[in-house]
């Protein structure tokens, strides 16, 4: 597959869940393509003989360089009206969730420090300290919990929602016609069903598919095609 043309397109996946999770092993399994390496390239190898327009899909498929760089035919998107609170949850972005998010996130943060806090405690009660400046003396366990609820203080000031990444971006020189994309939507539902079966490794169960769209720019999308 060659470095992305001037007018590449995107074929866009929305689903329920964290694309991070599984978007290589998709585009492997919806397209029969390679070019993620890994696991994916092997779902890839093995489904080749399956997928009926793997001509198109060759001579279509582009590449976009990543945050590291590197060309890649895949990637995560974020998924309109979908928030994450910073701490992993996904919520609809409708103002009856901001609290909950909000108050989900504080509780996140606060558990991520619970068992070093707990450490730093005992050694404070029982005056357990060690020496030199990398030991946990006295000042260096107050400073940790100082800066363990900081951190908890922030995420209750700031309240930040970010960008849900529940959408899976495949680079394209064209949009696939009627036929091609029909396949492309069945064969991407049928991952989405089946996925714990044909990708065990990566932890995720059933994947909710919500949309297909199709983006020209980042900022345009035409009709969903299902």
């Amino acid at each position: 597959m060659a470095s992305e043309p001037a007018h590449a397109k995107t074929l866009i996946v929305d689903t329920n869940s964290y694309s991070g999770n599984f978007e290589r092993e998709l585009f492997a399994y919806a397209t029969g393509q390679q070019g993620c390496r890994g696991r994916a390239d092997d779902l890839a190898a093995s489904v080749v003989g399956d997928v009926r327009h793997l001509r198109w899909w060759g001579a279509n498929v582009a590449r976009r360089p990543n945050k590291h760089g590197n060309l890649q035919p895949v990637a995560i998107h974020p998924t309109p009206g979908w928030f994450n609170n910073g701490m992993g949850g996904h919520y609809r972005d409708l103002p009856v969730n901001y609290g909950a998010a909000l108050a989900d996130a504080v509780s996140s943060m606060r558990k991520s420090h619970e068992k070093q806090t707990a450490m730093i405690k005992d050694r404070l009660n029982r005056e357990d300290f060690e020496d030199g400046p990398a030991g946990w003396t006295r000042e260096a366990c107050l400073r940790q919990l100082e800066s363990n609820d900081a951190a908890v203080r922030t995420v209750e000031r700031v309240g930040r929602r970010y960008d849900a990444y529940l959408s899976v971006a495949i680079y394209v020189k064209e949009f696939p016609p009627a036929n091609v994309l029909e396949e492309f939507t069945s064969r991407v539902r049928y991952f989405a069903r089946h996925h714990e079966s044909l990708c065990r490794f990566t932890g995720q169960g059933e994947i909710g598919i919500t949309g297909f769209r199709l983006l020209a720019t980042p900022q345009s999308a035409s009709p969903s095609p299902a």
